[in-house]
């Protein structure tokens, strides 16, 4: 078990088990996470709880993760690390274009996302 980080996680995924596995797998190291379906729902949590990280879904149902990312520059004062999970086989080049830190490709092994996630925030 890792001591609380204090930190607040956003969870942004249109699949209910990926937020529950992501969102349990982070918790359980010490952080705090706010999970979201929809961009909607991830932009209210964004202007809440100015979270520390974000993980995102590229791939969303009304507005993709790009947009999303986006319009959270122009609502967080700092912008946070972003991990980009994302079936796209250009997941590099997809990163780079959104200024995300790093892009996983899906599926992917929760303890890898949990320690790229602990290396961001360190």
């Amino acid at each position: 078990m890792h001591p609380p980080s204090g930190r607040t996680i956003l969870v942004l995924d249109d699949d209910p088990d990926v937020r529950r596995l992501v969102g349990l797998a982070l918790s359980r190291r010490g952080h705090r996470v706010v999970q979201a379906a929809t961009t909607r729902e991830a932009l209210e949590a964004v202007e809440r709880d100015l979270p520390d990280l974000l993980v995102v879904d590229l791939m969303l149902p009304e507005r993709d993760g790009e947009e999303f990312l986006e319009a959270c520059r122009e609502r967080l004062p700092k912008r946070p690390p972003v991990v980009l999970l994302t079936a796209s086989a250009a997941r590099r080049e997809v990163a780079r274009r959104v200024e995300a830190d790093i892009a996983m490709a899906k599926p992917f092994e929760l303890a890898e996302l949990a320690a790229v996630v602990d290396n961001l925030l360190s």
